[in-house]
C-alpha cells in the first residue's frame, strides 16, 4: 500500500490526496475514515517537520 518510510513531503502530499476523495465519499464511515487518515498522515509529517528542524535527532526505529 504505502512505502516502508515517508517523507514529511510525502505524508503531506498524501493527506492532501485522500482530503481530496472526500467529495467521493458516499457514506459517513467512509468520509470519517479518509478524515482519520489524512489526520495521521498529516501528524506524520508534522513530526518529520519537527525531527527536521531539530537536526533530525530522533531515532525512528525507537517508535517501531
Amino acid at each position: 500500500m504505502y512505502e516502508e518510510h515517508m517523507t514529511g513531503p510525502e505524508h503531506y502530499r498524501e493527506a492532501e490526496a485522500i482530503l481530496g476523495r472526500l467529495s467521493t465519499a458516499r457514506t459517513e464511515p467512509v468520509r470519517a475514515n479518509l478524515l482519520a487518515e489524512a489526520q495521521v498522515h498529516a501528524t506524520l509529517a508534522l513530526v518529520e517537520a519537527t525531527n527536521s528542524a531539530r537536526g533530525g535527532t530522533y531515532a525512528k526505529q525507537s517508535y517501531v
